[in-house]
């Protein structure tokens, strides 16, 4: 278990959709179904199930199984990190400590939902955490507008107590907190992994982060691949155009987030069924929006459609 602490989580982490089936119940065939198409296709880690895989409207039982299933399918292809938050700290740990027992390579962490804890009751939060675990732990730092966000210095403090807080995952959209990461992981005497939420590469990379949570990949894996080897090289002349079009398809995916994600995916070939809590808004009207975005950025000829991966 401790030999999993030395693994740094770099590159493209995919954060797949739940699968459902038509009676609401998770679909497990399509859910390793959609685990080898992300392996197959180039991603260098896998996350569930994160908030893009409805984590808080699946049971407690569900969430501990797609843990186990994904563990299980991705063989030790790449690292599995297991999204553990909720609303109850006693299931939280539960899940994060059953991570452990099944062979994940670590547990991501959103600070508590609903309560706006002060920054020393947030580090006592997060060492509840860490005190009972061996394998990587990283915090989600969310928007500041929510209030569930992970100040820098408290960052920097948990790295330096605990030698397996690992990493951070950024969706604040904040480039000041972003830059007050990465500037603490390049002078941190071991590997600490800054990845964003979502495919905003050219952002995190330039800043000397390492990747992202991935939800766009399972539906466009060719167009995120090329980014993050452009910006691995530093080369930005690809990067940029890439970066920009990538941006036109997520604005319109943020939109009833998660369902056109799920739109999407069964637009390219890929069906995973409706979300168990609907959203709302006319299917074909989403529809057509989201094709509408697919066809714009070429990903209907560039990109796989169905499921080319090993079945």
């Amino acid at each position: 278990m401790r030999d999993r602490v030395g693994v740094p989580l770099r590159g493209i982490i995919a954060t797949p959709v739940t699968p459902l089936t038509e009676d609401g119940a998770v679909d497990q065939f399509t859910h390793e179904r959609l685990v080898r198409f992300l392996v197959a296709n180039g991603a260098h880690g896998i996350a569930v199930p994160t908030h893009m895989g409805e984590s808080l409207g699946l049971s407690l039982d569900e969430r501990l199984m797609l843990a186990q299933r994904t563990v299980a399918c991705v063989d030790g292809l790449v690292p599995v990190v297991v999204h553990v938050s909720a609303t109850d700290r006693r299931d939280v740990i539960r899940l994060s400590t059953n991570a452990e027992r099944i062979g994940a390579s670590g547990v991501l962490v959103h600070p508590p939902y609903h309560s706006r804890l002060t920054v020393p009751a947030l580090e006592d939060y997060f060492t509840s955490i860490l005190s009972v675990l061996n394998i990587p732990v990283y915090g989600y730092n969310s928007r500041l507008e929510g209030g569930y966000t992970l100040p820098g210095d408290l960052v920097a403090s948990l790295a330096n107590t605990w030698d397996h807080f690992r990493g951070i995952k950024d969706i604040s959209g904040s480039i000041d907190y972003l830059t007050e990461v990465c500037a603490f992981a390049a002078r941190a005497d071991r590997e600490f992994s800054v990845l964003a939420g979502g495919e905003h590469l050219v952002a995190v990379m330039s800043l000397g982060g390492h990747g992202s949570f991935a939800g766009a990949f399972a539906i466009v894996p060719r167009m995120v691949r090329t980014l993050y080897e452009a910006c691995l090289q530093q080369n930005l002349a690809v990067a940029r155009p890439l970066q920009y079009k990538l941006g036109s398809l997520l604005r319109v995916l943020s939109v009833h987030y998660p369902a056109r994600y799920k739109i999407a995916l069964e637009i390219m070939g890929r069906p995973t069924g409706r979300l168990r809590l609907e959203v709302g808004g006319d299917y074909q009207s989403e529809r057509s929006i989201v094709e509408g975005v697919l066809h714009e950025i070429g990903a209907m000829d560039t990109e796989p459609l169905g499921w080319s991966a090993p079945e």
